[in-house]
């Protein structure tokens, strides 16, 4: 596909009343801002689950595989048999718990599976003898977070458990920070340590990993001695900070942005009110527009009477009740308005920015929340060296090249 002109990206944009746009070229050059401080021959994981923060999962793993990651790292089982028949073959390691029925699935893609229990050992052993295949297992350890994995204390059974049983091969030990986004490093620095003397306690009992991970984004950026040979890229790959103060160790650029257009334009009048209840009632005579962006959309309701949208690079305040697939903005000092008009919901337009983090914060969430819940019946655009070059259905799970 050649370069495609101005006119050519906007008769796409123009297909539905909403969409978002992925531009790849962002996950890209933040895969390698983030190369940038690690170590050498420390190896690089992409976190695409939950269809990649929101973004689209098989796209956004090619565009890091390209970028030179190395592992891809999923929660269910699902996803991980998706990136299989999407025809990616690199490590996939399935972070998550299971269900029994699904082990076989996870053996014939040949997932890396995180073991934490007895049980799930013996039966994941079961069926790679069944069918004939070896499975790289990664243990994980809970050194504070108090989630999924196995304690100090039963780590090593299991561990010499897995390196006993057929079919399996111990690959992996890993753990995962409470509190890499906090500035006050004292815990984390703690969960290191427990981390590395299982470890050695470990090695010293004659069983050894090829590989230790321990740090997702916020460890990667925040915290001393975490990087270890491989980090776990999440909310950074996205080109989002875990925290604030995180923004000083790496540029990153945010690969979503969220768009729709004006449907309506109409005045308002004092005593003029909208959506339901009727929690607002203009005072002063003004102008609204209806906007095709509801909470089922990924807008959520404590957005109403308090949210913005921009509109000709202006910021234009939301107005009343958002509803399940639209709501409505008073643009009064956003100039002459038309239908058709383009209204960006995250992302910037002309001088003005919707950060992510702006956006979640109206939302009383943290940026995580925010993008995973964005509908999946818009659609997304993806865009790669100023070109559109597919579009994502999530809610169908397909993606068609533009």
């Amino acid at each position: 596909m050649g370069t495609a002109t101005p006119q050519a990206i906007e008769a796409v944009r123009g297909r539905w009343p909403c969409w978002i746009e992925v531009d790849l070229d962002a996950v890209r050059h933040n895969v390698a801002a983030v190369q940038g401080l690690l170590d050498p021959g420390c190896q690089v994981m992409a976190i695409v689950k939950s269809q990649a923060y929101g973004h689209g999962m098989m796209p956004v793993a090619r565009a890091a595989l390209d970028a030179g990651v190395g592992w891809l790292g999923v929660s269910r089982v699902r996803e991980g048999v998706q990136l299989r028949e999407g025809g990616l073959e690199c490590p996939i390691l399935l972070l998550g718990p299971m269900a029994e029925p699904e082990i076989p699935l996870v053996v014939a893609g040949g997932l890396r599976p995180t073991v934490v229990s007895e049980k799930l050992a013996e039966a994941l052993s079961e069926q790679a003898v069944a069918q004939q295949r070896e499975v790289p297992v990664h243990l994980k350890l809970d050194t504070g977070l108090g989630r999924y994995g196995a304690s100090l204390v039963d780590v090593s059974h299991l561990a010499h458990l897995v390196s006993c049983l057929p079919g399996l091969r111990l690959e992996g030990l890993y753990s995962h920070f409470a509190t890499a986004d906090d500035e006050d490093g004292s815990y984390a620095a703690s969960q290191v340590d427990r981390f590395h003397a299982a470890r050695y306690a470990l090695e010293g009992e004659g069983l050894g990993f090829s590989v230790y991970h321990m740090a997702a984004s916020g460890g990667a950026l925040g915290v001393s001695g975490s990087q270890m040979g491989m980090i776990r890229l999440g909310l950074a790959l996205y080109g989002l900070y875990p925290a604030p103060h995180l923004a000083r160790r790496v540029h990153l650029r945010p690969a979503l942005s969220v768009h729709s257009r004006v449907a309506r334009v109409f005045p308002l009048e004092p005593g003029d009110s909208v959506g339901y209840g009727r929690t607002f009632v203009a005072d002063r005579p003004g102008q609204a527009v209806l906007v095709p962006f509801g909470y089922a959309d990924g807008l959520p309701r404590s957005h109403s009477n308090q949210g913005y949208l921009l509109i000709n690079g202006r910021r234009a305040r939301v107005i009343g009740r958002v509803s399940m697939d639209q709501c409505v903005a008073d643009v009064s000092d956003c100039g002459p308005v038309r239908v058709g008009d383009p209204v960006v919901v995250i992302g910037e337009q002309g001088g003005e920015c919707i950060s992510c983090d702006e956006f979640a914060e109206r939302s009383g969430t943290i940026s995580y929340e925010a993008i995973t819940s964005l509908g999946y019946r818009v659609p997304r655009v993806y865009l790669r060296d100023g070109r559109v070059v597919g579009i994502g259905y999530l809610d169908e799970g397909r993606v068609e090249e533009a």
